[in-house]
């Protein structure tokens, strides 16, 4: 090898490292700035009194955000930065910003308990605004609001219900001669497994329904309890369908079609004019941004894109997603 090419790959591997150990150490100092920030409101002045707004972006699944992919939700950080505002006393309430299709049952559940925990602890408002979407497990969350419920006039929302999706390729399996051999210590262990007869996976498939409309009761239970209506009255359109925000509103899932301006005087005039809606930084620094980008204009073949697809709905999760 000659000399130069020694010398550009020992200069490429230290750059690597030096934005790699930048990056981590970017990520770390911003995550913990932000969460000081809810309890100090270093920006607008020590302890002023504020509402702080929750970005809730994108798919919400329990998953790190690598090196070179674009974050979108943060769900641990997400649940931390809530239970940072519970105990801040210059915390007056809670604006849940939603653009978001929905995601895992799990975290759904769990960052609707660690809200309602906050309301209820500090009796503090949540207000919801839902931007571009707010639906299924993102309307799910929505229901720790008490009639706070606000959508942009171009908001899709509701898709109440529950889906989980796995892939079966024994049909292509049986073209090309390939065998799917699996050893369990039980009738139904590999229940998602790819290779499987359709024609007999009944069982299986009685199972997965059995747990699906374990998840829809709970997601019309908590309806019930926020929007105060009956069991009948939310079975009737809980059945999947996305609704506008005009839709929703007529269907009393929602209490008001606004922009996040008129949500912001809202909160001004219930907890008066001089009320900070603080707005935390984003953290993600300029690196993984730029890798992230790049790796988005890499060349995917048809097949990724299948796979990408499914796994985004969650293969074999149960999903509050439309």
């Amino acid at each position: 090898m000659k000399k130069m090419q020694i010398i550009g790959l020992i200069a490429a591997g230290l750059v690597f490292t030096f934005v790699s150990v930048t990056s981590a150490l970017t990520n770390s100092y911003i995550r913990n700035l932000n969460f000081d920030m809810f309890e100090g409101l270093g920006t607008y002045g020590t302890y002023s009194e504020y509402v702080g707004v929750v970005y809730i972006k994108g798919t919400m699944l329990e998953e790190e955000a690598s090196f070179f992919s674009t974050p979108t939700y943060d769900h641990k950080g997400t649940l931390a930065a809530i239970e940072e505002m519970k105990h801040a006393p210059n915390n007056k309430g809670i604006l849940l910003y939603l653009d978001t299709p929905g995601g895992g049952v799990f975290e759904s559940e769990e960052l609707y308990m660690k809200l309602m925990d906050y309301r209820e602890t500090t009796n503090r408002p949540i207000y919801v605004y839902m931007h571009g979407m707010g639906a299924s497990g993102g309307y799910y969350i929505s229901m720790a609001s008490d009639r706070n419920i606000y959508a942009n006039v171009n908001c899709w929302t509701a898709s109440i219900g529950v889906i989980i999706s796995y892939m079966n390729l024994h049909d292509l399996f049986e073209e090309f001669g390939i065998r799917d051999i699996t050893i369990t210590s039980g009738e139904h262990k590999d229940m998602f497994g790819m290779g499987k007869d359709i024609e007999g996976m009944e069982k299986d498939n009685a199972i997965l329904q059995s747990m699906v409309d374990e998840s829809y009761d709970r997601f019309v239970e908590i309806i019930v309890k926020g929007r105060g209506m009956t069991d009948a009255q939310v079975r009737a359109i809980a059945d999947g369908r996305i609704m506008t925000a005009k839709q929703a509103y007529a269907a009393d899932l929602i209490d008001g079609v606004k922009t996040y301006e008129e949500v912001k005087d809202i909160i001004r005039k219930d907890l008066g004019d001089d009320i900070v809606i603080f707005e935390p930084l984003a953290s993600v620094d300029f690196w993984s941004q730029m890798f992230a980008l790049a790796n988005e204009f890499n060349k995917k073949s048809d097949t990724q894109v299948i796979l990408e697809a499914y796994e985004r709905r969650g293969n074999g999760v149960l999903m509050y997603i439309c």
